[in-house]
């Protein structure tokens, strides 16, 4: 509406125009967003739905450690297991849609006989892959290896335990996975200590506390679990 023909129109009715055309003028929308963070820990299948209004996830995952091997020789301690591997990607998403997963457990520990550590578990969701690392072998045998990562534009692998010697050797170094567990010590010194399980493997920390007994340690700043980073987007009408 130009002003030649508002001019044309009563005092009132201009000024009521005008008025309409100054509120369409300030008339807008505004997108707001924020970030939710859900931390699935629980070893196992599990399922998880994408809440309303959400409309991409970044997904990290991280796969679980293998466990320490043991040992019943002086001086051979077992062999650390491999720490699990690390991966990361961002997805579109609907509201209600339903995502399976896998959180991989730690590698169990090798036994007082020299026994070999077992393999931690894969983490998988969406499509990619945190693989768990292999146990370490007894008697310091081979070192286990790092899990392999796949599927994300983030793909970091674990990295091998440490070879047993007079005590256990230690787990993979954690590069973002579980790391593996540490083997079992049997002591050099005299009669010697006694035989030891390895540790089980890092779906808690750092794999394990390496101790004859086997014991975990309580830390778990690497334990197997994935994190989802929700973005909710909300459009809203501002008026002036």
């Amino acid at each position: 509406m130009n002003e030649k023909y508002l001019s044309l129109l009563l005092p009132k009715e201009r000024d009521f125009y005008k008025r309409v055309l100054t509120l369409l003028l300030f008339f807008f929308a505004v997108t707001t967003y924020s970030q939710t963070t859900v931390n699935l820990t629980t070893t196992g299948n599990g399922t998880w739905t994408v809440p309303c209004g959400i409309q991409s996830i970044t997904v990290k995952a991280w796969g679980a450690g293998g466990g320490g091997g043991g040992s019943n020789v002086n001086a051979s301690g077992g062999s650390g297991g491999g720490s699990g591997a690390y991966t990361e990607n961002t997805f579109s998403v609907a509201p209600n849609q339903v995502i399976n997963y896998t959180i991989g457990a730690g590698g169990t520990a090798g036994n007082s006989n020299g026994g070999t550590g077992g393999t931690g578990g894969s983490t998988t969701i969406l499509g990619m892959i945190a693989g768990g690392g292999s146990g370490g072998a007894g008697n310091s045998g081979a070192v286990g290896n790092g899990g392999n990562a796949s599927g994300g534009t983030v793909n970091t692998n674990g990295n091998p335990g440490f070879a047993g010697g007079a005590t256990g050797g230690n787990g993979g170094n954690a590069p973002n996975g579980g790391a593996g567990g540490i083997g079992g010590s049997n002591s050099t010194g005299g009669n010697g200590n006694t035989p030891g399980a390895g540790a089980g493997g890092g779906e808690r920390a750092n794999g394990g506390a390496g101790n004859r007994a086997g014991v975990q340690e309580p830390e778990d700043r690497y334990r197997s679990h994935i994190l989802i980073l929700t973005v909710f987007h909300h459009t809203y009408t501002v008026f002036p």
